[in-house]
């Protein structure tokens, strides 16, 4: 009995080192990137598409009156406008996505890994404590606990902007964090955060109160792709060495490195039911984040980074958005699981 249990430590041990090891390649992945070509395109007035509306509030909707939504306009405004008169004058094809019908992670853990998720939302989403004891879970506590935590942040990726597991001791705690920007040091003020995720939330909601409602799937891709690109430029400065990049800086602060635009584009498109993956992985031998996107049933990748090296509406832009199989084994693509393959073929404009 007593060797059984050793073995089972001895386990536990081995899989915690081993999930360490993925975790800080994780966070290494966050705050790092492929390069930007030294040319990179910023939004700048120069890039912006001539022979416009003159104002904002010719084709936009008005802004929510509270303080969230006046702030979120003035954040959103002009993006959304330049990315309505880009699918007008580019306009989208009609396919529709035909992904294949979602199944939520939770749904696909085993039961005792289930409960783990579900302890896991009650205390995140309301950025509340939980203490989960691994040594009296047993011997693959530490592999269970990390199933049901990525799934979670698969399931919800708001949370990614807020949270993480500290797993390094034997009693598994949340840690909250939020950065700014690049010049800013992340808080760990609940209070902060919830005023800071609110206006998230608000900027996220704009987005979409104004995307136009005869958009197909295809579309809506290229709507938010437009926005996220017009909204953000590439964040040279990497002086939060050793935080992530979520997609609150995307969308509220305008700067992020590849992680923040992939998981921007991700929540976007998941608040409307648009099938969007964000994919972890390599490029050219870099890490790297982009999307995986369903057009007609088969499976692109999306790289808002490398889209916003490119003129908006471009064919170069273009081509990033819809990135076919060819393409992205050309381009050296490689993402870190076999199930976020490319498999489109046709090449979408």
């Amino acid at each position: 009995m007593r060797g059984a249990v050793q073995n089972g430590m001895k386990a536990n041990k081995t899989a915690k080192i081993a999930w360490t090891v993925i975790i800080s390649a994780f966070i290494l992945l966050l705050t790092s990137c492929i390069a930007i070509p030294t040319d990179f395109k910023s939004n700048s007035p120069g890039n912006a598409i001539t022979g416009t509306p003159g104002n904002t509030a010719d084709i936009l909707p008005p802004a929510d009156n509270g303080d969230y939504g006046k702030q979120a306009s003035r954040i959103a405004d002009s993006a959304i406008r330049e990315a309505i008169i880009l699918l007008s004058t580019y306009p989208a094809g009609n396919a529709a996505s035909d992904a294949p019908k979602a199944i939520s992670r939770r749904d696909r853990l085993a039961e005792p890994v289930r409960n783990i998720y579900d302890m896991l939302l009650s205390a995140v989403e309301k950025i509340g404590e939980y203490e989960w004891d691994s040594v009296r879970y047993g011997a693959t506590a530490f592999s269970d606990f990390m199933a049901a935590d990525e799934a979670l942040r698969a399931d919800y990726p708001r949370f990614r902007a807020y949270y993480y597991p500290d797993v390094t001791g034997d009693v598994f705690r949340p840690v909250y964090f939020l950065p700014g920007n690049s010049y800013d040091t992340p808080t760990d003020n609940r209070a902060e955060i919830v005023n800071r995720m609110s206006l998230f939330d608000a900027v996220c909601q704009r987005i979409i109160d104004c995307m136009p409602t005869d958009l197909s799937d295809t579309g809506k891709y290229r709507y938010f792709a437009a926005v996220i690109t017009e909204l953000c430029q590439y964040d040279r400065s990497l002086s939060t060495v050793g935080l992530p990049y979520p997609a609150y800086n995307a969308f509220v602060n305008g700067s992020a490195v590849c992680s923040g635009y992939a998981s921007a584009f991700e929540h976007l498109c998941g608040e409307v039911g648009l099938f969007c993956q964000r994919t972890d992985g390599t490029k050219d031998g870099g890490n790297h984040a982009w999307n995986r996107i369903c057009i007609a049933g088969s499976f692109y990748y999306c790289d808002l980074t490398a889209a916003d090296a490119e003129v908006p509406g471009s064919d170069a832009w273009l081509r990033c958005i819809a990135i076919t199989a060819e393409r992205a084994k050309n381009e050296n693509y490689c993402p870190f699981g076999e199930d976020r393959m490319a498999d489109g073929t046709d090449e979408i404009k």
